[in-house]
C-alpha cells in the first residue's frame, strides 16, 4: 500500500482563511507531519518571497511551488523553473499597455516590477499581499531579469472579462489561466502547478499515489488532475470540483486541516502498523 509523502495546497480560498491567515491548528498539523517525514507543499499563484514569508518557521521543511508553477523552490534553492519566451513576454505587454484598468506586474526570479506610472494605491495595495518583493521601473524595458509569468491585476475584480479580451490570441502559444476575479496569469505554454508537481515527483521520486492536494481556483484544476488525492474545497469552483477525486468543507471552516486529517485516520500517511485507503464514500467530514 503507497503512503502518501507530499500534500500540495494552494493558499488563497484553500489553506488561508478569508482574513488572508494561516487557520488555526495549523502549527500543530505542520509538526504531526514533519514527525511522519511528509513535506507539505503550498502551490500558488504568488511569488515566492510572499510564500517564504507566510511560512518563515518552516523555509527547510516545506517544498515551495510560486508564480502558478513556473517556479520551484526547496531549502531556499531553484529546483524547477520555466520561463517565458522573451519575444512572447514583449507581444503580451504590447497588447495590454495603455488599455484601461490593466496593471501588468512582471513576474522574475528575482522580483516582480510594477511600473511607476500605475503604482496608485488599488494598485499597490492590491499586489502587496502576493508579491511583497516588487521593484518600481519606469519601463519594463529597464528589468534585467529572467521573466516566469506576467500577472495581470483588475482592481475591479473582472479579470476574466476585462482583460482576456486583450490576450486571448496568445493562447495557442501560452498558458492563460484566471488565479482569482483579480488577477489572469500568463506562463510559458504548459506550464502549471500540475506541471510543476510532476516535476517535484520526477525529482524526489514519487508516484502520483504517493500525493495529496487541495486547490479552489481554475489555476488548481491541473493540480487535482497530477495526483491520487485531489481535493476540492466545498467553495470551489465547478471546474474544480469535476476534476477532484474528493471534497472537502471551505476555507473557512478549516477543510484542508480537516482533509488531512481524515487521511490520518485513514492511515494514509505513515504510521506504524496502520494502512488503509481513502474511497468516494469515506471522505473525511
Amino acid at each position: 500500500m503507497k503512503m502518501i509523502k507530499a500534500i500540495f495546497s494552494d493558499m488563497d480560498g484553500t489553506l488561508l482563511n478569508e482574513a488572508g491567515r494561516l487557520p488555526t491548528g495549523f502549527g500543530e498539523l505542520a509538526a504531526q507531519l514533519r514527525s511522519r517525514g511528509v513535506i507539505f507543499a503550498p502551490a500558488s499563484g504568488r511569488q515566492y518571497a510572499s510564500l517564504a514569508r507566510t511560512f518563515a518557521s518552516y523555509r527547510e521543511d516545506f517544498l515551495f511551488i510560486a508564480e502558478n508553477g513556473a517556479l520551484v523552490r526547496y531549502r531556499e534553492k531553484t529546483i524547477f523553473s520555466c520561463p517565458i519566451d522573451e519575444n512572447l513576454v514583449w507581444d503580451v505587454l504590447d497588447a495590454v499597455l495603455g488599455k484601461p484598468d490593466i496593471f501588468p506586474v512582471l513576474c522574475g526570479l528575482r522580483h516582480a516590477y510594477v511600473l511607476r506610472q500605475q503604482a496608485r494605491d488599488s494598485l499597490l495595495q492590491g499586489i502587496e499581499p502576493y508579491y511583497p518583493n516588487h521593484v518600481l521601473v519606469h519601463s519594463f524595458a529597464d528589468v534585467e531579469d529572467v521573466c516566469v509569468k506576467i500577472a495581470l491585476f483588475d482592481d475591479s475584480g473582472q479579470a476574466g472579462q476585462h482583460i482576456l479580451p486583450y490576450v486571448k490570441t496568445f493562447s495557442s502559444k501560452l498558458q492563460l489561466v484566471e488565479s482569482s476575479g483579480f488577477w489572469l496569469d500568463i506562463m510559458q505554454k504548459g506550464v502549471n502547478k500540475g506541471k510543476a508537481i510532476k516535476a517535484v515527483c520526477s525529482r524526489f521520486g514519487w508516484q502520483s499515489g504517493e500525493c495529496a492536494a487541495f486547490g479552489d481556483w481554475l489555476n488548481d484544476v491541473e493540480m487535482m488532475k497530477a495526483v491520487r488525492y485531489s481535493f476540492a474545497m466545498a467553495n470551489a469552483h465547478s471546474s474544480v470540483k469535476q476534476a477532484a477525486h474528493f471534497t472537502t468543507l471551505t476555507n473557512k471552516e478549516n477543510g484542508v486541516l480537516l482533509g488531512i486529517q481524515g487521511l490520518i485516520q485513514k492511515g494514509l500517511l505513515y504510521s506504524p502498523g496502520q494502512h488503509g485507503d481513502l474511497s468516494p464514500d469515506c471522505l473525511p467530514a
